[in-house]
């Protein structure tokens, strides 16, 4: 999908439907870890696609629900690079779920940071009443109580498998959000974003 707007970046969202909590609680795990590892600056996959200019910014996300929480993918960039930098991600996603992706050492620090995010969140009266709130709607207790030590155990055999089972090959939609004479420009169609044949 194509949106218009007076905009000067051109915004990028790609989203998949993801694990259901309750379905497949494991997998959830590794999708948090999987988010942050590849939002960490200096990651293999911001040098790749910020670093390198292609992109300004990307970031990566998933929804922890009941049934199927979304994973998203979104960023900015420059009209004039925005085939280039749309070609270098979908070259990205597709070695998500390659072996040697993800190291366990990268992965220490982002699940130790983690915890201390989960850790200072319910620090407050108030942000542990919300935080509970949530998890009992979407998941259960036991979820929340055991949501640190699960996601500490997660490895990166557990992140490839996550990426091949919703991310890599899978359907997914695309919007773009554009300026009329950008898009003009650079004559951008949706078929060309279906077809994920930009390069």
């Amino acid at each position: 999908m194509i949106s218009e707007a007076p905009v000067s970046a051109v915004t990028v969202l790609l989203q998949w439907q993801g694990p259901s909590v309750r379905k497949d609680a494991a997998a959830t795990y590794a999708a948090d870890v999987f988010s942050d590892a590849l939002n960490t600056p200096g990651s293999g996959f911001q040098q790749r696609l910020v670093d390198s200019g292609l992109w300004q910014a990307v970031g990566v996300n998933y929804y922890t629900l009941d049934q199927k929480g979304p994973i998203t993918i979104s960023g900015q960039a420059s009209p004039e690079k925005l085939r280039d930098a749309l070609a270098a991600l979908q070259k990205e996603i597709e070695k998500l779920d390659d072996p040697g992706y993800f190291t366990a050492a990268e992965l220490k620090n982002v699940k130790a940071a983690r915890a201390t995010e989960s850790a200072f969140g319910i620090e407050r009266a108030s942000g542990l009443a919300h935080t509970i709130g949530f998890w009992w709607a979407v998941a259960d207790l036991d979820y929340f109580l055991e949501y640190v030590d699960t996601m500490a155990k997660q490895t990166p055999e557990d992140l490839r498998r996550y990426a091949a089972r919703y991310i890599v090959g899978k359907p997914k939609v695309t919007g773009v959000l554009i300026s009329p004479g950008d898009r003009a420009s650079l004559k951008l169609t949706e078929q060309e974003l279906v077809q994920g044949a930009i390069q």
